[in-house]
Formats: structure tokens, C-alpha cells, sequence
């Protein structure tokens, strides 16, 4: 049965819209059969796992980062609607819950259009976090350091995915080896962006947790610190949304690769 398409919800409007994420979910951009079939074969081998997808509002990623401090450092700044307000029309935030409705697993997407911007200046200058809230008190006070050289060549419409966090009880059943990749996707179906990229702290690279996300791309090193405290110290890594779609073709053929049916396209 193909998904129903919903031509009125977004994703920042989403967080009252629970359960099935393809039924709010359309394929503008890039290869819609390749896309199609990777969304229904992902969205299955995730509720395989136990897990119900969902587009979720960015409250309600700051408030399940909150009640996991225990499993999950601070979110980054980027997501904190908090800290700074996001577009609904650049970012998504995809929730999945357990049977009994609590958050098990989150990740999130914000899209950057800087033009001929290289992406380490948009960083360091701190608009990535906040690009139209940064006051002279935050710009002495917070500081953003980016010496990969790939950050100098990175330009065009850049996608930062990141927000991903796990339960315990759903850790080591490869969920992040979908999620990250349902998001680098819809994110490019959507916006048809050139990049995406994160950055990741040193633990994971050894532990091959960013080679389950799929990235290949990884350069030392972003820093970022508060008043003259370092908080976050990692490496970027990032993404082709040539490179990507090849990335998805290996994973789909993983997943399912009988699924052949697509989601519409949004209609006007």
C-alpha cells in the first residue's frame, strides 16, 4: 500500500502528528525510487527493532535530552530551541518511541544555505548557532574553533545532522546505522543540499560509531568553549550528497530490497 501524503504538515509543525513518519513524508529532491524504497525498507527495520517513528518538535528534543542527562551530554546548541529560535522551514527533529510511547531514540537536521561562505567561517563566527540572536555578550563569551581544512572548501546549502541519542535498552541493535541515514536523506529529498556534516568526538571514531553513520569524510578538528572553558572538542566529518546516495544504495541493498513501493511526491 503506498503511504498517504500529506501536502500541509512540515516537519517543524509536526509534534502533535504521532506514529507513522511516511505518512508525512515526500521526496522532492534526488532519485525517487532509490529514496523510496530506502525510507520503506528503514522505516521497517527500525519498527523491527522496536521502535516507532516519528517527526517530533525541537521541544521536545530538549526535553528528552533533559530527562536523559545520565545517558546523553548536553545537546548542541544548533538543536536547543533554548538557546536560539529554529526555522521550521531549515530544521526537522525525527523522534522514535517505544511500544509505550517514551522516546528511545532521537536525531535531527538543520540546513545551512551559506553560499560561497566557506563552512569555517559560518562557524566561527558563531551564526551557525545563533544567526540572528548573537549579542555582543555572547560573541565575548562563547568561541568556536575549526582548523579541518576540509571546514575552507565546504560551501552551498550544508546540512548539520546530528541530535542523535539511543536508550540503553536500544543500544547494539545497529539503529545507528539507519537513523543518521533516514536523516542525511530526507534532509537532501527535502532541500536538495550539497553537504551534510557533524563532528563527533574522538571516543566515537575509535569505537566505529561514525563509520555505522557512514561518513568516511574526517578531518581533526572543531573546539568549542564557554568563557574561556572548553566543552566540546571533536572532529568534522561530512558528506556529498553524491557520496551519500551511493551510501544509501549499499544500505538499502541490506535492508529490504524487495520494498518497491515510493512516497508521493508533495503536491502543491
Amino acid at each position: 500500500m503506498q503511504p498517504q501524503v500529506s501536502s500541509t504538515a512540515t516537519a517543524g509543525q509536526a509534534s502533535h502528528l504521532a506514529g507513522d513518519l511516511l505518512t508525512h513524508l515526500q521526496v522532492d529532491h534526488g532519485p525517487r525510487g532509490l529514496l523510496g524504497r530506502f525510507f520503506l525498507a528503514a522505516e521497517q527495520a527500525v519498527r523491527q527493532r522496536g521502535v516507532y517513528l516519528e517527526f517530533g518538535s525541537f521541544d521536545d528534543l530538549v526535553e528528552t535530552n533533559r530527562r536523559n542527562f545520565h545517558t546523553w551530554s548536553q545537546l548542541n546548541r544548533a538543536f536547543d530551541a533554548s538557546v536560539a529560535p529554529i526555522p521550521p522551514d531549515r530544521a526537522f527533529c525525527i523522534l522514535g518511541r517505544n511500544r509505550s510511547g517514551e522516546v528511545v531514540a532521537t536525531q535531527a537536521a538543520r540546513l545551512y544555505d551559506i553560499g560561497d561562505e566557506c563552512l569555517g567561517d559560518v562557524m566561527q563566527s558563531l551564526r551557525l548557532f545563533f544567526p540572528d540572536t548573537l549579542t555582543p555578550e555572547l560573541a565575548a563569551r562563547e568561541k568556536c574553533e575549526v582548523t579541518a581544512p576540509a571546514a575552507r572548501k565546504l560551501k552551498g546549502r550544508i546540512v548539520y545532522s546530528g541530535g542523535g541519542w539511543y536508550h540503553p535498552d536500544f543500544r547494539g541493535c545497529s539503529l545507528s546505522a539507519i537513523l543518521p541515514r533516514m536523516s542525511r536523506a530526507y534532509a537532501f529529498t527535502r532541500w536538495n543540499s550539497d553537504y551534510t556534516v557533524t563532528w563527533v568526538v574522538d571516543a566515537l571514531i575509535k569505537k566505529g560509531v561514525l563509520a555505522r553513520y557512514g561518513y568516511t569524510n574526517v578531518e581533526w578538528g572543531v573546539r568549542f568553549s564557554s568563557a574561556g572553558v572548553v566543552y566540546y572538542e571533536g572532529a568534522l566529518a561530512w558528506m556529498h550528497h553524491a557520496q551519500m546516495i551511493e551510501d544509501l544504495a549499499q544500505s538499502l541493498s541490506k535492508l529490504a530490497p524487495q520494498i518497491d513501493v515510493v512516497p508521493g511526491r508533495r503536491r502543491a
